[in-house]
């Protein structure tokens, strides 16, 4: 997402990994579920670190998980961490979730 709480989380998610980040408009708070979809199809041949808002990030996760008529329990923070199965049919297996609460240092 282009906002700032939105970057700061991508850059600390990819530290470790020396990855490149790029923002993307079309991931903004106020944009379509279609729109990251078509992000992510753009760089599907890519490992992906995908940060954005709520409910957007948990409707595009089902639908990659090919559950659209599922509605994801994702609170605010969450990490959730995907394998894809097939890049050609934007088919993911769900690999972990992890709630801010779980990883708090308060």
């Amino acid at each position: 997402s282009p906002f700032l709480r939105t970057q700061q989380t991508a850059t600390l998610l990819a530290a470790p990994f020396s990855c490149t980040i790029s923002f993307d408009d079309r991931l903004g708070a106020d944009k379509a579920n279609n729109d990251m979809v078509e992000v992510i199809r753009e760089h599907c041949s890519a490992t992906l670190i995908i940060v954005g808002h709520m409910p957007t990030i948990a409707v595009v996760a089902a639908q990659l998980l090919q559950l659209p008529s599922v509605t994801l329990d994702v609170p605010p923070g969450t990490a959730i961490g995907m394998r894809w199965v097939s890049r050609q049919r934007m088919l993911v297996d769900l690999l972990w979730m992890i709630p801010p609460y779980l990883v708090s240092s308060r």
